[in-house]
């Protein structure tokens, strides 16, 4: 049984045309598809600091043959002749930000293919590389097959039988060509708008932080005579503020941890488990189906049970920094990536906490006081030693209020412009699959 929704557009294609299986498409002969290694073909062990590329996923997301930071000595690379990276080879993630694909170039940096990555070659007097790249990265025509034949309402792995199997819309040769052309100058339309809204968002973002760190700084009194903090970083602050290690002021600083066992074991239940993925400045946003925990595995992790009005940190990976208050009613367990943050509520305000994090300062004290070899993450003891400018609770108050009033009003201007890009994102995909459909020919009169 086919999903409608997602080769709806099989039987309408344009006399001539046809839909054809990826499979059919692939270069003639073995290794015409190629999975990445697994188990012990390629383990941690093997990673060196420099040598023959690994083709990860950051090379695939970024298009970028210019950097990498995972390496194989020359001995490992020459193990490993079936996962190594040819010109024209097409590499796809496969974890994470899945679907994306990009082609090897002419020139690039020998190496192999990461455990997450698949790689195919197309035979080009079938489908063109083009065709091919807006299917993937542009269009959710083959997001949408692939999620399909997972089953489930979210894919989170490509499979290469799944891979093999998605249909692709063929035109002849010279229409391919000319389609895709005229789809890649029009998405390059888009692109320069999307960018250009992408970057008015980015200095509403950066204006945003900014009032919030002079709020926390400063205060709100421009006329106030200041003293040193006796911190570098913190500055100048008001005269009748302090500055004291975070330690002083809360009841908790804690991380909270994985329960054991298989994760399907608990999904049933009314406790959220959260991860660091649920926690953004502006609050927590829960997974469309959350994941939940049983009254038996939350007793298991009491010590790391989150409160109404807990501030939860990121505290490792790329997410490090992003800070919200838990507001839900629901009883709460965070994972090891998420710490706990209990204010005694008469000394700090959890708002005026989250404020602290979320501001310049916040974040300048996560990249000095992260911890680890490669600085990789907060600990609970870097937190509770953290300075933190300090003022009365009526102080804290007033800002609090100011700020969620300003910040209010940013937020509404940033979520205006996230929804023209949403429109945005919509029309290009709408535009691609109705060009590369059939439903639309390229005028006449546009030239290339």
């Amino acid at each position: 049984m086919e999903n409608f929704n997602a080769i709806s557009w099989i039987n309408t294609l344009p006399s001539g045309w046809k839909a054809v299986k990826l499979k059919y498409l692939l270069e003639q002969g073995k290794g015409s598809m190629k999975v990445g290694p697994f188990g012990s073909q390629l383990s941690g062990k093997d990673f060196t600091d420099e040598g023959y590329w690994v083709y990860n996923q950051k090379v695939v997301v970024n298009q970028d043959f210019d950097e990498t930071d995972a390496f194989i000595s020359e001995d490992k690379y020459n193990s490993m002749d079936g996962f190594q990276v040819e010109t024209g080879d097409i590499l796809i993630t496969t974890r994470g930000t899945i679907g994306r694909i990009c082609r090897v170039p002419k020139v690039y940096h020998p190496g192999i293919i990461h455990p997450c990555i698949i790689k195919f070659r197309i035979d080009e007097e079938k489908v063109l590389y083009n065709l091919v790249r807006l299917l993937f990265n542009e269009s959710n025509m083959i997001k949408d097959q692939l999620d399909f034949m997972s089953n489930a309402t979210t894919i989170d792995v490509v499979y290469s039988e799944p891979l093999k199997n998605v249909y692709i819309p063929i035109a002849p040769l010279n229409v391919q060509c000319k389609l895709t052309s005229y789809l890649q100058d029009k998405c390059s339309d888009i692109d320069t708008m999307t960018a250009d809204i992408q970057s008015e968002i980015d200095m509403l973002e950066k204006y945003k932080r900014s009032v919030i760190t002079e709020a926390v700084t400063k205060g709100l009194d421009k006329d106030v005579e200041m003293k040193d903090s006796g911190i570098e970083w913190i500055g100048k602050i008001p005269y009748t503020w302090n500055v004291g290690k975070i330690k002083f002021y809360v009841d908790k600083v804690g991380s909270g941890k994985t329960p054991k066992g298989d994760e399907k074991l608990y999904t049933q239940g009314e406790i959220f488990f959260l991860r660091s993925q649920n926690i953004f400045d502006t609050g927590i946003v829960l997974d469309e189906e959350p994941t939940v925990i049983t009254d038996a595995i939350d007793a298991e992790m009491a010590n790391t049970r989150v409160l109404f009005d807990d501030v939860l940190l990121n505290i490792t990976g790329g997410s490090i920094g992003r800070c919200c208050i838990y507001k839900f009613k629901n009883r709460a367990n965070v994972n090891q990536h998420v710490c706990i943050i209990r204010t005694k509520k008469d000394k700090i305000l959890p708002a005026y906490m989250h404020y602290f994090w979320i501001s310049n300062l916040g974040q300048t004290a996560i990249n000095l006081y992260q911890t680890g070899g490669n600085r990789e993450g907060m600990s609970a003891d870097a937190i509770k030693n953290t300075p933190i400018p300090i003022m009365s609770i009526q102080e804290q108050k007033d800002i609090v209020q100011y700020l969620d009033d300003k910040c209010s009003n940013i937020d509404i201007a940033v979520s205006q412009k996230q929804e023209q890009l949403n429109i945005l994102n919509d029309y290009k995909k709408s535009l691609i699959y109705e060009y590369v459909t059939g439903k639309k020919e390229v005028p006449s009169s546009w030239q290339n």
